[in-house]
């Protein structure tokens, strides 16, 4: 059984170029492998005026390195997400402690210029009077988040 045709290139090279006509257009219409180009080269010339022209191709360097500062931003974005949760609780506890500090903050004498460093000389070297319920619960706060954003770290 015959698989090709002896003019399929000369078919092709009419089409191409516009000329298909004559003795060529007989011969396509008696022989199936011709029509069979013709009918792909139709189709092709179909699709290829729905496509856009775009000028030149993009150059292959260019669009691998899009790729990889795509690939560089995402490895970034993942890695900064323990950090990106560090800020979020700080500005939380900030807000949370700015009614806390300003209640406090009333409450100390406005004369005296030692308002932080007033209740040191209380100390004796005995840390009873510094460890407040706020200051443990401050600490113990600081331990989980460490842990948790050691832990994210560590899975990744």
């Amino acid at each position: 059984m015959k698989k090709y045709c002896q003019k399929e290139q000369a078919v092709v090279a009419a089409l191409r170029s516009g000329t298909l006509f004559g003795e060529l257009l007989v011969h396509v219409s008696s022989c199936p492998f011709c029509s069979e180009v013709v009918l792909v080269m139709e189709s092709l010339r179909e699709d290829a005026a729905f496509v856009p022209d775009v000028g030149h191709t993009p150059d292959p360097s260019r669009i691998w390195q899009l790729a990889q500062d795509l690939v560089r931003e995402k490895a970034v974005e993942k890695s900064s997400l323990p950090i990106r949760i560090a800020w979020a609780f700080a500005f939380v506890t900030a807000i949370l402690a700015m009614p806390w500090l300003l209640l406090i903050l009333v409450k100390l004498p406005w004369v005296n210029p030692d308002l932080v460093l007033s209740h040191l000389p209380l100390l004796d070297r005995s840390w009873s009077p510094a460890l407040t319920n706020i200051t443990l619960f401050s600490v113990a706060v600081t331990l989980i988040c460490t842990g948790f954003s050691s832990w994210y770290i560590l899975e990744q």
